[in-house]
């Protein structure tokens, strides 16, 4: 026996396709983005990435109406300082992150344990509005720095789990600072996300996203002074990084940005719109609506087929 699908259902599901509710953001390579997961500025950019836990709804709704697209930044593991830091059992902790005060590696491989922590900032991705989800740190796998005998085994198995989990959300996923994976995960992750490419002579690593189409962002930092900052730009527009950028560290609303705009790697400060101020971050996303909800009045249209087909 075949199963076929009466008219009313698949206008539902192409409506619901056709205005975002059950497709991730399909990123694209044309366009410019910033990184701000220190703190919001308005600039003239296409993509901002905005922290997960700081950021407002209402700021996220105004930037969609503008016509931007937003990337939330969640770690994936332990931070003190965030509010969900009592979830994380002790026995799931290992070493402190070098250099970064408060944060600790998880043991990657109770995936069970961790994946009501996920979904918990997930459902807050959801409620926000991101577009995408940037999980920072998952290389925890690398060069034992977890504290756990984890193996680059392990690695693959829990970013597919949070690829699966993240898409499973609606939520387009952005792989980060794993170079020697983005073979293994271009087709399923959505963009990508890197930092020091040039410093650790990593850029050319990220070319499969660029030729699947894909964006691979990227962006150096002024506290890598082994290369000048045009050097910085030349090796990232030498890979085809998409809209390279050079940031301060602490990627703070008031730190410095530079944009690398030509062929010839040049770095130009921004103009315009990046000079002023918008709208604000921080406090909780409860005010937003949830990303199911857009698109509605379409939604609204089908489920009202869906009735008069029930009634025929």
């Amino acid at each position: 026996m075949v199963f076929t699908t009466p008219a009313p259902f698949v206008l539902l599901l192409m409506l619901s396709s056709a205005y975002g509710c059950t497709v991730p953001w399909p990123a694209t390579i044309n366009v410019t983005w910033d990184y701000q997961i220190g703190g919001y500025k308005n600039r003239d950019v296409d993509v901002y990435m905005l922290d997960g836990f700081l950021t407002q709804s209402t700021l996220i709704s105004t930037l969609h109406d503008q016509g931007k697209r937003v990337s939330c930044y969640f770690s994936s593991q332990y931070e003190s300082f965030r509010p969900d830091a009592g979830s994380f059992p002790s026995s799931l902790l290992g070493h402190n992150l070098d250099s970064w005060p408060g944060e600790r590696w998880v043991d990657i491989r109770q995936k069970t344990a961790l994946e009501p922590i996920y979904r918990s900032r997930l459902t807050r991705a959801v409620d926000l509005k991101c577009d995408g989800v940037e999980w920072d740190n998952i290389d925890g796998y690398m060069d034992d720095k977890s504290g756990f005998p984890v193996t680059v085994t392990d690695g693959v198995s829990f970013i597919q789990s949070l690829i699966t989990l993240t898409h499973g959300y609606n939520i387009s996923f952005g792989l980060k600072n794993v170079p020697n994976l983005v073979a293994q995960f271009v087709q399923a992750a959505d963009y990508s996300i890197n930092e020091d490419c040039a410093k650790y002579n990593e850029c050319g690593s990220y070319t499969p996203f660029i030729t699947a189409g894909k964006p691979a962002f990227s962006v150096e930092y002024t506290d890598n002074t082994q290369r000048s900052t045009n050097a910085k730009c030349q090796a990232m527009v030498n890979a085809q990084m998409t809209s390279p950028i050079i940031r301060d560290r602490g990627v703070k609303a008031d730190g410095s940005f530079l944009a690398c705009t030509n062929a010839a790697g040049v770095c130009s400060p921004p103009a315009g719109p990046g000079m002023s101020t918008g709208p604000t971050g921080g406090g909780d996303a409860s005010s937003g609506d949830t990303l199911s909800t857009r698109g509605s009045p379409w939604l609204a249209v089908s489920f009202f087929l869906l009735i008069v087909y029930g009634m025929a």
